[in-house]
């Protein structure tokens, strides 16, 4: 687990992370942690469709697991890669009651402001990206840029778009 969450999270470098959590989840296929890694790790390296399984397989394997949350916010960036945004919705709202209170996770809460803009739901989408910004002062599209890893731009620039129609600032 440790090599590939590094070749992921460190090196960029995401076909070596999977073929690493691969081996990870064949020595241990109840692992959720190794499934939300795969998935997680499939998300930045463009392929959000082939994340989905991993994904819900953490969920199901570990519902009163300390890292649901963030295996709902794994969901929730999936769902918004694909352009599902009223999954991403229902994530999203997962994520927020099920993840621990620390500032440091505010980037597990990024698709939700953006699909509720999306879908024309501007209230809804400025309260939420309120919210976040409580969390991340200063937060905008450059301190994303910084500390978010997504090795396909488009789906970088797709969720940015969403947060920015939500009123985040670019600066």
């Amino acid at each position: 687990l440790a090599l590939g969450l590094a070749y992921w999270l460190v090196a960029k470098e995401f076909d070596a992370a999977i073929i690493e959590l691969e081996e990870a989840r064949r020595i241990n296929p109840s692992d959720a942690q190794v499934q939300h890694a795969i998935g997680r790790t499939m998300i930045a390296s463009g392929r959000a469709g082939e994340a989905l399984p991993y994904l819900q397989e953490a969920v199901r394997l570990s519902p009163a697991d300390m890292m649901f949350g963030i295996f709902c916010a794994g969901l929730a960036y999936a769902h918004m890669c694909l352009r599902q945004y009223e999954q991403v919705v229902e994530w999203g709202r997962q994520t927020i009651r099920k993840l621990p209170p620390q500032a440091s996770l505010w980037q597990e809460l990024l698709p939700l402001p953006a699909a509720l803009a999306y879908l024309g739901r501007g209230q809804e989408a400025s309260l939420a990206l309120e919210e976040l910004i409580a969390m991340r002062p200063g937060l905008s599209v450059v301190v994303i840029r910084e500390h978010t890893v997504f090795q396909h731009e488009d789906d970088l620039e797709h969720l940015l778009n969403g947060l920015l129609k939500a009123g985040l600032p670019a600066r």
